[in-house]
């Protein structure tokens, strides 16, 4: 997938109360779920999504992320999000809603993620599984949720059991529920909830 485009309202009002990833519903501005494998990854390169006359990414449910909903055995690299992410899903992300076993590289997101439920939000990536590595990547803008005891990171929101989590070279400036982040909220704020036997590695 590469060299799309994508500038109007998405919105997923599927309500399913699943948080099964072969089950829950998947929402990204460009593409819904990219699930490659270990001999056949999927890449998506040099797509953009672009906020145009109010536009904005939605959901009721599940993962959904700027660029894409759920990554899986997914290389993204030189893509863009300037568009709000609100009404989110279980995890929600300036690019990706999940990482898992994949890869991220030279994205940059601009967003306003707002979240009503109480999960996972990241500037970058609602949450991480298995290995992943994000590098060359930014976020700017705002994370907040109206549910206490939400996961917000920088970068990603969660980290998941046993997950290896390589960042490398990403940037940030916003704030997280209106208090503005600075470079001494690195070390805690990267990535909001590590799992059991997770490692995250700046």
């Amino acid at each position: 997938v590469t060299l799309c485009e994508n500038t109007g309202t998405i919105s997923n009002n599927y309500y399913c109360n699943s948080t099964s990833y072969d089950t829950a519903p998947h929402t990204g501005g460009i593409v819904g779920h990219a699930k490659g494998t270990s001999s056949a990854r999927i890449s998506v390169s040099s797509c953009e999504v672009i906020t145009s006359k109010n536009s904005k990414l939605s959901s009721k449910r599940g993962w959904i992320g700027g660029v894409i909903g759920y990554a899986e055995y997914t290389d993204i690299s030189s893509c863009s999000n300037n568009m709000s992410i609100s009404d989110a899903g279980y995890y929600q992300g300036g690019i990706s809603g999940q990482l898992n076993n994949s890869t991220m590289t030279s994205c940059v997101a601009e967003a306003e993620i707002t979240s009503t439920q109480l999960k996972n939000s990241g500037g970058l990536v609602g949450s991480c599984s298995n290995a992943v590595n994000m590098s060359s990547s930014s976020f700017s803008g705002s994370i907040s949720s109206t549910k206490d005891g939400s996961f917000k990171g920088l970068f990603s929101g969660n980290a998941a059991k046993n997950s290896i989590i390589t960042i490398n070279g990403c940037s940030f400036s916003g704030s997280i529920d209106n208090v503005a982040m600075t470079d001494s909220d690195l070390d805690t704020r990267s990535v909001a909830k590590v799992g059991t036997g997770a490692s995250v590695t700046l």
